[in-house]
Order: C-alpha cells, then structure tokens, then sequence
C-alpha cells in the first residue's frame, strides 16, 4: 500500500468536527380518547429547536396490542406506542440519547423512559412500541390525565459530524505524526500508567487500551480476544495506523483527505461503521463542481450507494457546468455503464421539469 501524502482532488482540506444538538419539547395532545378511538395513528407537528437542527423531525403514537405479535402471552394488555420519525433527514449522526416522559397534573415526570448512545447508519424511526399500557395512562391514582389531555415531554441529544473546509493547506512536509501531536497532544494513547495494549504499526509501537479499541470494532475485538500476550501486530504502515488510532479516540482524522482511500479501506476490513460514515458524510458534503465525477466514480468502485446517489443529484442540477469540465470526457471513455446511468438520471430530471 502507498503511503505516499496525497489528496483525492483538489479541494481545500477538509476538517470534521463533532457537534451536539439538542431538542426538548412538550406534546399536548387534547381528546386523548377520542382521537384514539377515531384514527390510528395520532402524529405530532414537527418537532423544533432554537437552531432547527430537527426539521423533518416529528412524533407518532397509536395503540399496540399484545394480540396482534405472533407470539403473544394469554393476556390481552394494551399499550400507547410512541415512536420518532426522521423525515427526509440527510444528517450523518452518530450517537442518540431520546428520553420521553408524561407530565402530571403537577408537571412532574411520569414513566420516563430512555434510549441512550444508538449508532445509528440509516436510522428513520426509534421509540417504544410498548411505553405505557393503556390502563396505567388512565388510573386516576397516577394523575396523568388533564381532562382527557395528556402532555409528553420529549428531550432528544444528538451527537453527528460537522463538516467544513479550510482555505489554507497542511504542509505537505509535515508528517502525520507531527499533526496528530500538535492537534490532539493530550491523547490518551501515549499514557504508559494506563495502557493495557502496545499495537505495532511499521515495527512502530503504539501504548492504547484494549477497551476502547475492542469497543469501537468487532473485529478488533476478535484479535484483542486471542491475543496470547499485550502486543497486537496489524499489516498498516504507520501513517494510516495513526489516523485510525487518532480517529479512535477522537472522532476524528488529522489527514483525512490525504488518506482517504486507506482509510476507507481499514473501516470496512475493520469494521468501524463510524470512521466509514465519516468519510461518506465528508465526501458528500465537500463536492463541487470541479470533483463531482470523481466523487462519483469513486462511489462507483466502493459500492457506496449513499454518495453515489447524492454525486447524481449534485451533477444533475449542475449539468451544463459538470459536462464542460475534462473529467467528463474520462467519465465516457473509461465509464460508460456509469455514463449510461448519469445520462438516463439528467433525462428524467429534465422530463420531470418539462
């Protein structure tokens, strides 16, 4: 594998961050009884924040019963279910904490329930298919009822990637090395009173902890497991071992662009969804007019649906641009299946607009 300093195209560098969103929000729902008896599903508006991270967010709630399971016990009991909906959400997130709750007749609450770190890749709906049963929510001892009104409260973290670029260039001098200690000199990697774990890259040893590398992959959780000793070798040359170590820790990748596709060879050989989902995200959020169809080849050669779709999209509401620059022609002469594609997707967009 060449390890050689390098970039996908030329684009500014590409920075990730992570950030947190959050979401609290109250759910009035008046004639309970009624609404229910009438419809069955009861859906919320969209859910809203000061910054509108959640648009296309919203709740759902109907009635779940043990009957209609394929295995159910010989009690009938009802439940309120009550589910969150992604709707026609793009963001790469990677971790979700959802608490929901009833309010009493004293605003305190009731039946909290939560669903904490979910990694989501592609996820559209979480919740509770069983949250509360029916005749909990209506025991007049447990106050939760206001008039046949009954108010959930919903609090939503969100953790997801924050993609930006950067006008000026790392230095192409600079060693990976060098940039991961001068941009994370407090990792915990290099603490040799609390590493359990040297991992060799290139005859170069590495102090980590077993713990946090078996949890953030299966299939290095398989080679810590079999270890005969506290030494684990892997077949990565150093530059690409320290961005992964780096990420590991982190969340994130110094040198990402320069070593994308190394990077995004190791996530799949080892796993990690959410270094694979980094690269997607950042991929997809950095094309222009002048990558396009690079990003969209590369799509094409990884099998990664995700960014092939949204390259298409890009290109399409684009086009006139996109076919005026040199890597259309390489798109023709060394892509034709691709070409054939591209093409018939353009087509249908302008049949849509005629």
């Amino acid at each position: 594998m060449n390890c050689k300093k390098r970039r996908l195209d030329d684009v500014d560098h590409i920075e990730s961050n992570l950030v947190t969103s959050n979401c609290e929000c109250k759910w009035t729902i008046c004639n309970f009884k009624e609404l229910l008896g009438t419809t069955l599903e009861i859906k919320s508006n969209e859910l809203s924040s000061k910054k509108n991270e959640f648009s296309g967010w919203f709740a759902t709630l109907k009635i779940h019963n043990e009957e209609d399971e394929e295995q159910f016990s010989s009690s009938t009991e009802s439940y309120i279910s009550f589910h969150i909906n992604c709707n026609d959400n793009d963001k790469s997130f990677l971790k979700l904490n959802f608490e929901l709750s009833i309010l009493n007749e004293n605003d305190e609450k009731c039946n909290v329930t939560s669903l904490k770190n979910l990694s989501p890749i592609n996820l559209k709906t979480f919740g509770f298919t069983k949250f509360i049963t029916w005749d909990k929510l209506f025991n007049p001892n447990d106050k939760l009822l206001r008039d046949d009104a009954v108010e959930f409260f919903i609090k939503i973290t969100l953790t997801e990637y924050e993609i930006k670029g950067k006008n000026s260039k790392a230095n192409e001098k600079e060693t990976t090395v060098e940039l991961i200690e001068n941009k994370y000199p407090n990792l915990m990697f290099q603490n040799a009173d609390f590493s359990d774990l040297t991992i060799v890259f290139d005859d170069v040893n590495l102090l980590v902890h077993k713990v946090i590398l078996a949890g953030k992959s299966e299939v290095l959780y398989k080679k810590i497991k079999n270890l005969k000793d506290s030494e684990l070798r892997l077949p990565i040359p150093l530059s690409i071992g320290q961005e992964l170590i780096a990420f590991i820790y982190t969340g994130q990748c110094p040198n990402l662009m320069q070593y994308i596709d190394e990077l995004y060879d190791c996530s799949l050989r080892l796993k990690i969804d959410d270094l694979k989902m980094l690269i997607v995200t950042t991929l997809k959020y950095s094309i222009q007019i002048e990558n396009a169809l690079n990003r969209l080849i590369w799509a094409e050669k990884r099998h990664c649906t995700d960014l092939k779709i949204h390259a298409i999209n890009f290109i399409k509401s684009e086009i006139p641009k996109i076919i005026a620059t040199p890597e259309f022609q390489n798109l023709i002469e060394n892509y034709p299946n691709l070409t054939r594609e591209l093409f018939f997707a353009t087509v249908e967009n302008y049949e849509g607009q005629s």
